[in-house]
């Protein structure tokens, strides 16, 4: 897919980086979890040559749960969140939402900064009764997506919701901002991790 490259800050950053990974399973409720977080010295570059150095610190966080609910459907839970801290955060490390891949009913990579946060819940209801040739029985999935990002503060959240019919690798989806009814029809292909 082509896309824009967001505008970043002119200079350098040196940081450090540390992370945490946590996978569970149990016997009906699987979940991984993330969290990385950097700190961090940008000096921009000036038009005298003297820098203007600033300390920032940033977490990032990615979890996923997925429990039974009734009979073979599940409910799947996606979470991304950053959040930024000191000195004004160089764009360079802004986290951006809008687009294929988290909210296809707003414009790709319109919203950015350094907050952010993504929620994408999935009910998976499998199709039993139908099996077709080759791909096996069809999955019906009601989605809803929940994303913002903004600089420095809480971002304002856009909402889209919708259904996904899947069979084996391939998918179909509808998606609608119940407030701007803008709406998102998508086809895909997912291969199995």
């Amino acid at each position: 897919m082509l896309r824009p490259n967001p505008p970043i800050d002119d200079g350098s950053i040196v940081s450090g980086l540390v992370g945490v990974t946590a996978d569970w399973s149990g016997d009906v409720i699987v979940a991984k979890a993330s969290l990385d977080g950097e700190v961090g010295r940008f000096s921009a570059a000036a038009p005298i040559g003297v820098d203007s150095p600033r300390t920032f610190a940033q977490a990032t966080f990615n979890g996923t749960i997925t429990f039974p609910t009734f009979g073979l459907q599940t409910i799947q839970l996606d979470g991304h969140a950053v959040f930024s801290g000191g000195d004004p955060t160089p764009r360079q490390r802004y986290a951006y939402v809008g687009g294929p891949g988290t909210i296809p009913t707003i414009e790709l990579l319109s919203r950015g900064g350094d907050r952010l946060i993504f929620v994408d819940g999935r009910y998976n209801i499998p199709i039993t009764r139908i099996v077709l040739p080759l791909v096996g029985s069809p999955i019906v999935t009601l989605r809803e997506l929940l994303a913002g990002a903004a600089v420095g503060r809480w971002p304002t959240l856009a909402q889209a919701t919708g259904i996904r019919l899947s069979a084996s690798v391939v998918n179909a989806e509808f998606l609608i901002d119940p407030v701007s009814h803008r709406h998102h029809v998508g086809f895909g292909v997912s291969l199995p991790q």
